[in-house]
């Protein structure tokens, strides 16, 4: 709240002090007396000058920036804690891929060995055939399906 100055002092020159004596005093002396002066109209109410106004207005702004602060702040605390949650994520997802990886690296090496197994077995039969006579007209014989070759391909595969 503004204050108000106090009422200014006028000061009236006597040249007569009741308490005073002619004697006391030199000639050419004067008594100078004070009296307030009496101020018909009510204070002015001043209010805070250029310094207070620019140091409340850099108060002012400095707690706007102190806010915009504390938003930046709370808004990066967000971001980071989605971005640590995208990235576990994506870990757990390179770890999915790599045990499906795994698994079908298995499962190939499985597929190989059986190749190469059907590829012998072929290359014998054939070594055995080549020594017959040739076959009459017919159907052919089907060959018997590999022994838990493909029940354990896909035991491997399937990991279990």
């Amino acid at each position: 709240m503004p204050t108000a100055w106090p009422e200014p002092f006028e000061p009236e020159a006597t040249d007569a002090d009741p308490g005073d004596s002619a004697a006391e005093r030199a000639p050419d002396e004067r008594v100078l007396e004070i009296v307030p002066h009496v101020r018909r109209t009510p204070p002015r109410i001043v209010g805070p000058g250029r310094r207070e106004r620019a140091y409340l207005e850099r108060v002012a702004s400095l707690e706007r920036a102190l806010d915009i602060a504390g938003v930046i702040e709370r808004g990066a605390a967000r971001r980071a804690t989605r971005l640590e949650r995208e990235i576990a994520e994506s870990r757990r997802a390179v770890e999915t891929l790599e045990q499906r990886e795994h698994r079908l690296i298995l499962a190939m090496g499985a597929l190989q060995n059986e190749n190469e197994r059907l590829r012998a077995r072929l290359a014998s039969a054939r070594h055995a055939e080549i020594g017959r006579a040739p076959r009459a007209l017919g159907p052919a014989p089907r060959a018997a399906p590999p022994r838990g070759g493909l029940r354990a391909w896909l035991r491997r595969w399937l990991g279990a």
